[in-house]
This record gives C-alpha cells, structure tokens and sequence, in this order.
C-alpha cells in the first residue's frame, strides 16, 4: 500500500495529483480518509502491459553437453540474481528460436512458444533468487567435420518476420577429420571452469575433454 498526504481545507474544495509507477496489474483502489475513517474511495481496474525484450531479467547459459554417443544443445534462461520486475504480461508474438548449424547450412530451427510464454508468464512471481529456469533440450549431430554454429534466444515474430529478439546466447567450434575438435569459439557469459554436463571444477582441468570458461571453450588434448 502507497499512503500520500494532502492537506484540504474543511468545507472546502481541492484538486488534488498524486503520481506513482505500478508494480502489479488488476483491481487498484484510490481510499481518502482522516486519522480514523475512510471517507471515499475509487476503485479501477489496471491493465498490465505487455513486455517482448527480456535481457534486463533473464540470462541465457545455454551450453553442448554428451551423454554416450549423443550431443544436445541445451537452452537454459536463468533469472538474474537480486532483480524485481512489474507484473508485465510477455507479449503473444514471442517465442523460442534455436538454430544448428553446419558449414553455414540450417541444419537444425527449433520454435516453442507455449511453454516459453508460460515460463514468462510467471516470471514477475519467481525472479531474484537465480533458481527459476526455463530449459529446452535439443539433439545434435557433432560427428562430421566442419564449422558449427549454435544460436538461441527469445524472438519477437509478427506476421512471419522477425522483429526483434532478446536474450541471446551463440557459439561456434570447428571440427578437424583427423584431430577432432580444433578450435572453439564462444559468446558466452563470463564464468568458472564447467564441463560440458554443466558441472563446476574446482581448478584447471587436466584430463582430455572439453570445457568452458568465462568466454571461451577449452579443449585439452
């Protein structure tokens, strides 16, 4: 509850402004009273407003992971740690885009929008602690040599076109036919050493694998 104060004369007539920036929608009341009684009040209802660029509340630690012989690109957006937002509603043209790449070839689009927007839908409740996660799984085909590019984030889409799009997270590796994996380059956010299952290590690594930190990716022969 917001209290102001304003002084009005007895018997007398005032026009009165008070301003203020809502954190929730629906029904919000106007109550005027003294020290002891309400004398008036007017109720009205709030419409949220919609909201389609998500970068100031979410983060995308989307990352490759393995299990056996088989690849996933793993989408992952996080709520940042310590931030408030109004109870906005997301807007119905967003949705998920992931993309895969091969040699500069769309091998892999992926759209999801009704779990997305759900996610969203209760973000306003959930964001703060950095718990609350919306995760898709996507299987991929790493086998082959060549350049690889992996893309994800929240588009806005209206009449088939892209509009804009927020939160996004990309990154790229090329794969040698003799070597294996030769060079990896990310777009990730800055962070400690993981293994591609997404686990902390506690230092550097030395067994032969593939890791990430901070920006990059490691590959240890």
């Amino acid at each position: 509850m917001l209290t102001c104060g304003a002084y009005i004369p007895a018997n007398g007539e005032a026009n009165v402004t008070f301003s203020f920036v809502p954190e929730y929608g629906g029904i919000v009341a106007f109550c005027v009273y003294t020290d002891n009684q309400i004398i008036g009040e007017l109720p009205f209802r709030l419409d949220n407003d919609t909201l389609t660029n998500y970068d100031n509340y979410l983060e995308n630690n989307s990352y490759l992971s393995r299990d056996g012989d088989q690849w996933y690109y793993n989408v992952v957006f996080t709520d940042r740690i310590g931030v408030r937002m109004p109870h906005w509603i997301p807007s119905d043209n967003l949705g998920l885009r992931v993309l895969y790449y091969l040699n500069d070839e769309k091998m892999k689009s992926v759209k999801e929008d009704a779990s997305l927007k759900e996610y969203l839908a209760a973000l306003p409740d959930s964001i703060g602690t950095g718990n609350y996660t919306f995760t898709y799984q996507m299987p991929v085909d790493v086998s082959k040599p060549g350049k690889y590019y992996f893309d994800s984030y929240i588009a806005e889409v209206m009449n088939y076109e892209l509009i804009s799009y927020c939160c996004d997270n990309s990154y790229s590796f090329t794969v040698d036919d003799l070597t294996g994996i030769k060079e990896i380059k990310s777009e990730n956010g800055a962070g400690t050493v993981f293994d591609l299952q997404g686990r902390p290590l506690s230092g550097t690594p030395t067994r032969r694998g593939i890791y990430i930190q901070g920006n990059k990716k490691i590959f240890i022969r």
